[in-house]
């Protein structure tokens, strides 16, 4: 059973959903402006965890997306524009 909420948010009313998907874990969405949505959403994401089909997005790292970036930008580059950036990003980077 899923329990959907009411909250106010910049003076508008919205309404939001947790539901409990095993082993302590849950799913959480918020932001819909009816009951209905809010409802409908529920069903599906359920339907979809029940189905085994629903996955949670993986986080991407800033590496991964500056190793993709860094890339492209070698290509449109001289070399030593390259390297100085590179230098830059590995020391701006937070260990």
């Amino acid at each position: 059973m899923v329990k959907i909420i009411e909250y106010h948010k910049h003076n508008t009313r919205l309404y939001k959903f947790r539901l409990y998907v095993g082993d302590g874990k849950y799913i959480k969405r918020t932001g819909f402006t009816s009951i209905k949505q809010a409802r409908n959403e529920a069903i599906n994401v359920k339907s979809q965890v029940l189905k085994g089909t629903y996955f949670k997005p993986k986080a991407t790292k800033v590496d991964d997306i500056f190793n993709e970036w860094f890339k492209l930008y070698c290509k449109t580059v001289r070399e030593s524009t390259a390297k100085a950036t590179l230098v830059y990003y590995s020391h701006s980077r937070i260990k």
